[in-house]
């Protein structure tokens, strides 16, 4: 008996390549994009078993916050988990955000706002 990784009963082509491409968009929350990842690949035809790997690779490839330095730091522990790294994500979001805020105090503080 053969176990495969992958649905390959149903036509998941243009699901997966949703998935796949999906990056983090400017000024998207890492809550926010973890949480449309989580939905999109539900649509694919993966196995469950393999959704948080699937989505811990998604978050390096397509972050944005901070993008070169929390993907440094992601790649530097390929064995956390999925929660975790959402955890150095959101880290990297705020200390981003604190940035910015020390930079510039009246644009942030309003864009800050937009988010929360």
């Amino acid at each position: 008996h053969t176990i495969y990784w992958r649905d390959w009963s149903s036509d998941v082509c243009s699901s997966d390549l949703m998935f796949n491409s999906r990056n983090q968009k400017e000024g998207e929350s890492i809550d926010k994009y973890v949480t449309e990842l989580r939905t999109l690949v539900q649509t694919c035809g993966f196995r469950m078993c393999l959704n948080d790997s699937l989505i811990r690779g998604r978050i390096v490839l397509g972050i944005h916050v901070n993008g070169g330095n929390t993907r440094k730091q992601l790649l530097r522990q390929p064995k956390l988990t999925l929660q975790k790294y959402i955890e150095i994500a959101k880290g990297e979001e705020v200390s981003s955000m604190q940035h910015k805020l020390i930079a510039n105090p009246s644009e942030e503080i309003h864009r800050i706002g937009q988010i929360l």
